[in-house]
């Protein structure tokens, strides 16, 4: 069995184990999961989008961006909440934001930065919500303060936002 074939196993399954899929199909099947994060159906593109993020690796980022892209809403939420799982607790500790990253890691950082940044500003409600969360995990602190004093932004994100900054340390 192909690795193509392997990765549409995993995925195919109503709850996929993404930890055992990742471990079994490793950073080889990023090319394939990029492929469906392009062009399959948005259930199908949404599972490879996550599965990405748990493999890792550089080439996870370009699966999250190929995701991002997508028209499907439920299809951005996926790469908005992804580009929340690429911010590993490793990089957290030792970068505070995406510019403080060391050089091999900043491509990467900054890629999902200005991804972030796009998906802040989508027409769905979904997608700039998990797209805040993700931003207030990588330290966009200016984005998300911006996001704030919008009058745009909605009264329910306004209070997300304020609430998950009052519990977090």
């Amino acid at each position: 069995m192909n690795t193509r074939d392997r990765v549409l196993r995993h995925l195919k399954r109503d709850e996929p184990e993404y930890e055992k899929a990742a471990s079994a199909l490793g950073p080889r099947a990023l090319r394939w999961l990029k492929e469906l994060a392009e062009r399959a159906d948005p259930l199908l593109a949404s599972k490879a989008t996550h599965l990405a993020t748990v493999i890792g690796g550089p080439g996870a980022a370009a699966v999250v961006r190929a995701a991002a892209r997508r028209e499907e809403p439920e299809v951005r939420v996926a790469a908005a909440a992804a580009m929340g799982n690429l911010w590993s607790a490793e990089t957290a500790e030792t970068a505070e934001t995406p510019e403080a990253a060391e050089p091999a890691e900043a491509t990467t950082m900054e890629g999902s930065a200005g991804v972030v940044d796009r998906l802040l500003d989508d027409a769905d409600l979904g997608v700039r919500k998990y797209a805040l969360r993700t931003a207030m995990k990588m330290g966009m602190h200016d984005r998300v303060d911006a996001a704030l004093r919008s009058e745009s932004t909605e009264p329910h994100l306004r209070r997300m936002i304020e609430k998950e900054r009052r519990e977090r340390p």
